[in-house]
């Protein structure tokens, strides 16, 4: 379906420190998912701050959020979808308000408006019991 939205909004994507250097390197915002490549964004601020602080505890490095222009995507004809992953039940991810960009986004300076590392936050509170299972007591850096 295609997405009705604002066209100046901005779509957030969480990662970590060390991996926005190599995407700021090859100016390329790889799309990694099961089947159709695409580049997992929302347009609200608090699930790109649980990706940023799940990428970055995964690296052991640092989270930090992309933002994205919705109208550059958009002029560049890139397809902008709502997802929902049903993995875990029908809604129970809605809440991440996820907007898939079809395949890799490169250039990615023509549509970047800005990156920003972000504070640590305790993404045990959101994480799917099945995520949870191994962000365990252990992982202090989390809070």
């Amino acid at each position: 379906m295609s997405l009705p939205m604002k066209r100046n909004a901005t779509l957030f994507h969480g990662t970590s420190k060390q991996r926005l250097q190599s995407i700021l390197e090859e100016d390329c915002l790889r799309g990694y998912t099961v089947g159709t490549p695409a580049v997992c964004t929302s347009d609200h601020i608090k699930p790109a701050l649980y990706w940023a602080n799940m990428t970055a505890w995964t690296d052991t490095s640092d989270p930090v959020v992309i933002g994205l222009s919705s109208r550059k995507l958009l002029g560049e004809q890139y397809i902008l979808t709502r997802y929902s992953d049903p993995i875990y039940g029908v809604g129970k991810l809605d809440w991440e308000n996820e907007i898939r960009v079809g395949g890799s986004i490169s250039p990615l300076a023509e549509v970047v408006e800005g990156y920003e590392e972000v504070p640590w936050s305790d993404i045990r509170k959101k994480c799917p019991w099945r995520i949870s299972m191994w962000v365990n007591s252990d992982c202090d850096r989390a809070q």
